[in-house]
């Protein structure tokens, strides 16, 4: 599937794009796979309560980082690839765009963190350093930028140092019985060092700084096709983090810790599909008004390897969960297997909606990734709302596997000019199983 993706492409571009997908896969499975070793120790020295506590700070935070964004990382790509020559102009009106919905950001979370939790101090403070984290990553032009480029050894490099060093730090804390504030601080760290070496080897790479400029017209362009961004972005965050708030208000910080355990194994393949789509897209883009026929037969070879490469992590995951649990967390998290079982089906819909947010940005119709994540953060919202008293964590999974399914490919057969995406999206559904039930014989 890999190979005919590659004849569709240009071939100057086959050997920087797979050059690049494994960058991009060292970068996620050193940080994922080490990430999960140390999150579950720190998951095992919090406890439930404690880590259900920082997994509401953060998705309390990630809710509104889809604001600091301006939901331009997908417009920066496309600039970037389509006017090379403007790239100065491109990367210093989205950064002072961005700065500027960073602090505005960043105050509206501590507003919201004292209203939700007016009594306890010491959530208000672990909010506060993941705010920090969450939106200084958000607010970064550099990496669209090294994507566009298809570069993206020197975010890797960047990220990973931060990386090695936060993680060495946690398990200093761990060791030394320090409080769950300092956790949080850790990664308002790590972000920030991460930017520095992102800027440094920016500087390396030949580019000048003094070359950005910032231009009205730009901005306004950039504001007015992003705004849509804006709100899908603040709407597949919510549909994506609102479990975790609504478990914690409803049911308990423990439960929270539960069921983010869970959500951690399950989510730790999704820099598969975000890996490919970000290394592939900017080349179909470049040739999609050259041979439209050729760009739509990129897309579908690409929502037919995304498909099976999500039905090989999702079957086996099902499966194993209760024991796989288990044997991280320990029987102080048993109840989570279920959760996993069931939230690791999501996967398949988050790659087909990576995918599809693609497709829809080249086409013209960004607006869709702004009507399909707030009807899905609808459903999410309603749906958590009546199972989560019913079933709990449990309730929650199901909650995100439903909405999640709406957004990445059940609305597409709504919209006429949306169905020839849906099409193509059924066609790697069914050309997907059928490989499977082949092998399975």
């Amino acid at each position: 599937m890999l190979n005919k993706l590659q004849r569709i492409l240009s071939s100057k571009k086959q050997r920087a794009i797979l050059q690049n997908i494994g960058w991009l896969f060292f970068d996620k499975a050193l940080r994922l796979l080490g990430g999960l070793l140390v999150g579950v120790w720190v998951a095992r020295y919090l406890g439930p309560a404690k880590f259900g506590m920082l997994n509401y700070a953060i998705a309390l935070a990630s809710i509104f980082s889809a604001l600091s964004t301006l939901g331009l990382d997908g417009l920066i790509v496309r600039d970037v690839v389509r006017k090379p020559a403007a790239r100065g102009e491109i990367l210093g009106t989205a950064l002072v765009l961005r700065l500027g919905a960073g602090m505005i950001t960043i105050m509206l979370i501590q507003v919201m963190a004292w209203i939700a939790r007016p009594d306890d101090t010491v959530v208000r403070v672990v909010v506060a350093f993941v705010s920090f984290a969450t939106v200084g990553g958000a607010v970064d032009v550099l990496t669209p930028w090294f994507e566009s480029q298809v570069r993206s050894k020197y975010k890797v490099i960047a990220e990973n140092v931060a990386f090695v060093f936060a993680a060495l730090v946690r398990v200093v804390l761990i060791l030394t019985k320090k409080p769950l504030i300092l956790f949080a601080a850790t990664m308002a760290a790590e972000v920030f060092l991460a930017k520095i070496f992102l800027w440094t080897f920016y500087a390396r790479t030949g580019e000048r700084f003094r070359n950005f400029s910032i231009r009205l017209e730009r901005a306004k362009s950039l504001l007015e096709e992003g705004w849509p961004l804006i709100l899908s972005g603040l709407s597949v965050l919510i549909y994506m983090r609102i479990d975790q708030i609504m478990l914690a208000s409803m049911v308990g910080d423990e439960a929270v810790g539960i069921y983010s355990a869970a959500v951690r194994i399950s989510k730790i393949w999704y820099f598969v599909p975000v890996t490919i789509v970000a290394s592939v897209s900017p080349s179909l883009t470049a040739v999609q008004y050259h041979d439209y026929q050729r760009y739509q037969q990129g897309f579908q070879q690409l929502f037919s390897l995304l498909t099976i490469l999500s039905y090989i992590v999702i079957a086996p995951l099902t499966c194993s969960a209760p024991l796989l649990v288990k044997w991280l967390y320990g029987d102080i998290y048993a109840d989570a297997g279920m959760v996993l079982s069931i939230h690791v089906w999501a996967g398949l819909f988050v790659a087909m909606e990576v995918a599809s947010s693609r497709w829809l940005i080249n086409d013209g119709f960004a607006k869709m990734i702004m009507y399909r994540a707030i009807i899905s953060a609808v459903v999410n919202i309603v749906l958590n709302y009546v199972l989560i008293p019913i079933y709990g964590p449990v309730g929650a999974a199901w909650a995100t596997v439903v909405s999640y399914s709406v957004s990445g490919f059940i609305l597409h057969a709504f919209v006429r000019r949306t169905r020839k995406l849906f099409t193509q999206q059924v066609r790697s559904l069914v050309f997907a199983g059928i490989v499977q039930l082949s092998k399975s014989r």
